[in-house]
């Protein structure tokens, strides 16, 4: 699998992410991270885990602007994407870099798509933490996958066409 994590202004939480994916007992075949136009420190604090995880790599995205939910966001996922070469992957994750998660998180969400072959696009469950500091789910409906760590079978991807650059992508 390889991951796709389009990023702006994250450091307050992408070192979380970056801890959580090279954690990962399934590690991806390649992690790109874009840049699409930070202003704070978050390309430097990625940029201190690319000597020691060879998987990870930092793209600037030439084309960023101002960042809104939507198609800006799928822009970035795009160039991404589209900067992997021949890197052999039957997965796609796009990936919210403001997220932790368990170190077999991609072990068993990769392992849902094992079992159903059928399967073309999952993702987990999420919490938030409340004003009272406690964890609570995100409701989602039972057929929607969220787009915060969305993973889609590489045929299944291609089928649908990839991702709509508009609000409301996922």
């Amino acid at each position: 699998y390889i991951i796709v994590s389009p990023v702006k202004d994250e450091e307050r939480y992408v070192e979380l992410t970056l801890q959580s994916v090279v954690a990962q007992t399934l590690q991806p075949a390649l992690w790109v991270i874009v840049d699409d136009g930070s202003r704070d420190r978050t390309p430097e604090i990625i940029r201190n885990y690319l000597s020691t995880h060879s998987f990870i790599r930092l793209v600037q995205n030439p084309h960023a602007g101002i960042r809104q939910p939507g198609a800006a966001v799928v822009r970035a996922f795009n160039y991404g994407y589209g900067s992997i070469g021949a890197v052999e992957h039957d997965f796609i994750v796009k990936l919210d870099c403001d997220l932790s998660f368990e170190p077999d998180y991609f072990e068993k969400l990769l392992g849902k798509f094992r079992e159903d072959e059928r399967l073309g696009i999952a993702s987990g469950v999420y919490l938030e933490m409340g004003e009272d500091g406690a964890w609570k789910g995100v409701v989602m409906p039972s057929y929607h996958a969220a787009g915060a760590s969305k993973a889609l079978r590489r045929e299944c991807y291609e089928e649908i066409g990839g991702f709509i650059v508009a609000a409301g992508w996922d």
